[in-house]
């Protein structure tokens, strides 16, 4: 199974999906922060302005046009918006707030089951290493 990690916003949301792309690859999945025909394509985001709020809604619109099967998860300060008008976002398959965010990991291996006894890998174009001090 191949999973595109898309991340907008804080070092904090590069920093959490860079663990979770290093735990989906030990669990057999092949990880990257591209668009190489996804199966899933697993979307942290931000909600800081109506700029990022723009941009995240244009990026889960060009990832479901561009591959129409794959499974969309969106997650971040966007899905915890109280205002339903920015939080809703129709393209999406499934949406885990800030607080569900450390179930991504077990829903797509209980869900997508990779292939048993592979070694999957990341392709991430940033080369910095994200140390997180605190939650």
């Amino acid at each position: 199974m191949n999973v595109s990690i898309q991340t907008l916003g804080c070092k904090v949301n590069f920093a959490e999906m860079a663990e979770l792309g290093d735990r989906l690859a030990r669990a057999g999945f092949t990880v990257s922060d591209g668009d190489e025909q996804p199966d899933i394509c697993v979307i942290n985001s931000c909600t800081v302005t109506a700029q990022a709020d723009r941009k995240l809604r244009t990026m889960v619109h060009g990832l479901r046009r561009r591959h129409p099967q794959a499974q969309l998860i969106l997650t971040g300060c966007h899905v915890d918006n109280p205002n339903p008008r920015v939080s809703a976002v129709p393209s999406v398959d499934v949406a885990f707030s800030n607080a569900r965010k450390g179930e991504i990991f077990d829903y797509l291996t209980s869900t997508f089951a990779p292939a048993a006894g592979r070694r999957g890998s990341t392709t991430f174009a940033r080369s910095r290493f994200f140390l997180k001090v605190q939650d």
